[in-house]
């Protein structure tokens, strides 16, 4: 069985960090288990991001750009919702989990997963689990 886990970081947050803790105990089952994040804190091999110094500016930008309709409504560009105008969910991520048996989905905004993203997710026809981590 293969598991792909999607969530925009790897270990900061909550559902970051729920992400992390349900990969490794999967890996320790010994269940093929990846994550695709668009910020990566460690250097496992299990978990996947674009790497480039091109890359991680593009998704700093998008995270900003992302952000930034916040400060207009809320004067704070700090507040954690999205409204998930851009993506960094590169069509390599989308190819790769073409192999899997289930996705999982935690949090996935600030510019890693938009909408028409999650549509092609789901035109997969793959099990998808969206795990609300922090609800």
């Amino acid at each position: 069985m293969k598991i792909y886990h999607l969530s925009t970081t790897e270990s900061r947050g909550g559902a970051g960090k729920a992400a992390e803790r349900i990969h490794k105990e999967l890996l320790f089952l010994g269940i093929n288990s990846k994550m695709i994040v668009k910020e990566k804190q460690s250097n496992s091999n299990h978990v996947l991001s674009n790497e480039s110094q091109i890359e991680k500016n593009k998704k700093n930008l998008l995270t900003y750009l992302d952000r930034l309709p916040n400060y207009f409504i809320s004067n704070n560009i700090e507040n954690l919702w999205s409204l998930s105008l851009f993506s960094s969910f590169s069509k390599r991520f989308l190819d790769q989990i073409k192999s899997a048996d289930i996705i999982k989905l935690y949090w996935v905004n600030e510019g890693f997963i938009n909408l028409r993203d999650i549509k092609k997710i789901l035109e997969l026809n793959k099990p998808v689990i969206w795990r609300l981590s922090d609800m």
